[in-house]
């Protein structure tokens, strides 16, 4: 059997595609047959929701302090020298100096957040016995209220290491 594209990919989606032996149909009944899934939030569920946040917040302050600037400093020298590797380091880097600050600042805007198209329906398609899990390296603060505004059933944040926590789910 060979493979079809699912998802053609495009300039809109970033030239992002899916292949698969299965058709659309089949794939949606496995996984409407499942017991569990499991999701992502970044990039899954929506654009990154750190980055937006982080962003929005240097927007509407219109400045950024000492500090700012030298971890801006350090995450774009780790970009270039660890390309996408350095990302998960960067956030939780930030994450770790900024924590106070970034957590009010998220709380006041957590329901601004939008979702990709589709997402919503899709997680409120499934049977109420088929567990939802949430695993990210975001924030409580941010990916709790994402996780329950879609009915999620569990969600692990600041996973550093999701094939062991995937592991653990699974058992």
């Amino acid at each position: 059997m060979k493979l079809d594209y699912l998802i053609k990919p495009t300039k809109s989606n970033n030239g992002s595609f899916v292949l698969s032996r299965l058709s659309k149909e089949d794939i949606k009944e496995q996984i409407k047959n499942s017991k569990k899934v499991i999701s992502d939030l970044d990039d899954t569920i929506m654009a990154s929701p750190t980055l937006e946040l982080a962003v929005n917040k240097f927007i509407e302050e219109g400045y950024l302090e000492k500090e700012h600037y030298l971890w801006i400093a350090k995450a774009v020298f780790n970009y270039m020298l660890h390309g996408e590797k350095a990302v998960s380091k960067m956030w939780f880097d930030y994450y770790n100096r900024f924590e106070q600050e970034f957590r009010r600042y998220v709380d006041s805007q957590n329901s601004n957040l939008k979702f990709y198209p589709g997402v919503s329906e899709f997680f409120r398609s499934f049977h109420a016995t088929i567990e939802k899990i949430m695993v990210t390296r975001t924030i409580f603060e941010i990916a709790k209220p994402v996780a329950d505004r879609l009915g999620f059933n569990e969600c692990y944040c600041l996973v550093k290491e999701k094939q062991a926590v995937l592991e653990i789910i699974m058992g």
